[in-house]
């Protein structure tokens, strides 16, 4: 049990990096991947998105981008997504779940991180303002 080896006030978070011209669609369509993978699991909630202008960062991206089966449009940007999860489970196998009902749902993403926050920590303090929904 990774998500939350004693307690389910720890948080998890993954981090995708996403090129798509409309985020908003990939939002809709993103939560309907979550609502199916982590309702078992516990609450969840996506933090606001935000636009990625690092151009090494965003040459990174489009280096693994030559790898998905459909080429970038001219008007993709990169966007940086997190997800926060409170609950249990285990992390590496919950990762592997998000990578292929990502798949699954003709989703793509560039990058996926994650970071587990326990809880009473700075840190976790910290990440936890992104996440108002999973506050108690």
């Amino acid at each position: 049990m990774l998500i939350s080896p004693s307690t389910s006030d720890d948080l998890l978070e993954y981090t995708l990096h996403v090129f798509t011209a409309d985020v908003a669609g990939y939002l809709v369509a993103l939560r309907t991947v979550l609502t199916n993978l982590l309702a078992p699991i516990g609450r969840w909630q996506i933090s606001d998105p935000h636009r990625i202008t690092d151009p090494r960062v965003m040459g990174d991206a489009r280096a693994n981008a030559q790898h998905r089966p459909q080429p970038l449009a001219p008007d993709d940007e990169l966007w940086h997504i997190r997800i926060g999860i409170r609950g249990s489970g285990d992390e590496n196998q919950l990762g592997d779940h998000l990578v292929h009902a990502h798949h699954d749902a003709g989703l793509h993403f560039e990058g996926l991180f994650s970071h587990l926050y326990t809880a009473g920590t700075t840190e976790h303090a910290q990440a936890s303002t992104r996440y108002p929904d999973l506050q108690d």
